[in-house]
């Protein structure tokens, strides 16, 4: 677009483009051209070295899988295909499926609030998660699939076998992502469930089923509906079921809501301790405004139950500290604290 600044790969190109320098290139040699020069040689010689002296040098050992298994295969619900990208902050690198314009400079990425955002970890979870169920009973892969010719292969040994797969592809993520890879054709994201094409051939492989099956079931493909409910955070999508907690396990606990959970309780406990001591001195102490220690304080009266639920990463996907610092959630019962922040009940 002309008005969006050059990518970094669209300027690689441009500089190593010969035609500016007079020259066509045909496979790897380079040949003088019939037009004219744009740049003089020595120029052109000199921006080559450079860009040469630039590279990072030629990796000659193997890499790390690291690629989306996923990639090419994720669709918004109107057919655009998403993106695999991702972010790094440190050593960390968060992976994500986006809308194919938000791959590109940051300026586009914030331009428009209605375009997805997919933690590619929460989306391959949620379905390793579904498809690992799916081989947990293969006497209903086989029926949904059309295999009939295949349920004479289901006895006891084949249904232990099946628990065992399924567990162990929901504990070893490389293994469930190789599983997506050979058997996720494509993934349609709706507002309240996944849409799968999968090759079913490709689960029942995994139990070591014979398949003497002909080359058109062979490529035959079946539809899974991973039921899940779309929450919009930003321009991030968190998959919820209808319970509403996180389709898949969050990777780590939400570490600032527990940092000020633990900051409240020292400072009550510290208020405890001298009673004749002021909310207002110890902001000064402790050089917080003291605003923002009242709203910290009432942490320390939260719910046991929320606490140990956001310590285990299974608190609603929406509940973050803005949220439980908010003036209508502490309150002096528990059940009531559960019930404005969105989680079931308990006993």
């Amino acid at each position: 677009h002309p008005s969006e600044p050059f990518k970094r790969a669209q300027l690689f190109w441009l500089l190593r483009n010969p035609i500016y320098a007079g020259l066509i290139a045909h496979k790897d040699k380079l040949y003088p051209g019939q037009h004219s020069r744009l740049i003089e040689e020595p120029l052109w010689d000199a921006v080559q070295q450079q860009l040469d002296a630039n590279r990072q040098g030629v990796q000659e050992g193997p890499t790390q899988c690291r690629v989306s298994p996923l990639a090419g295969r994720v669709f918004a619900p109107d057919g655009e295909p998403l993106t695999a990208t991702h972010a790094t902050k440190g050593k960390v690198r968060y992976r994500y499926y986006v809308s194919r314009h938000l791959a590109g400079p940051l300026t586009a990425r914030i331009s428009d609030p209605m375009e997805l955002r997919i933690p590619a970890m929460e989306l391959e979870s949620a379905l390793i998660a579904a498809l690992a169920d799916r081989i947990a009973d293969p006497f209903r892969l086989i029926q949904e699939s059309r295999f009939d010719d295949l349920l004479s292969a289901v006895d006891a040994k084949l249904l232990a076998r099946a628990n065992e797969v399924s567990s162990m592809l929901k504990a070893k993520r490389s293994e469930g992502q190789a599983m997506l890879r050979a058997a996720v054709v494509e993934a349609v994201i709706h507002p309240d469930s996944v849409l799968l094409r999968i090759r079913p051939l490709a689960l029942l492989a995994m139990l070591g089923i014979a398949l003497p099956v002909s080359e058109p079931a062979a490529a035959r493909l079946h539809s899974i509906t991973v039921a899940c409910r779309v929450q919009r955070s930003g321009k991030a999508v968190r998959f919820i079921t209808y319970d509403g907690r996180p389709a898949a396990p969050s990777p780590a606990p939400d570490s600032s809501a527990l940092q000020a959970i633990a900051r409240g309780r020292a400072w009550w406990a510290a208020l405890c301790a001298e009673p004749d001591l002021k909310v207002i001195t110890l902001a000064q102490r402790e050089a917080v405004d003291p605003g923002l220690m009242g709203r910290i304080l009432k942490l320390a009266f939260l719910d046991p139950r929320i606490v140990n639920a956001l310590v285990q990463g299974a608190a609603p996907a929406s509940l973050n500290l803005r949220k439980l610092t908010r003036d209508d959630i502490i309150t002096p019962r528990w059940s009531d604290q559960r019930e404005a922040l969105g989680m079931v009940p308990q006993g």
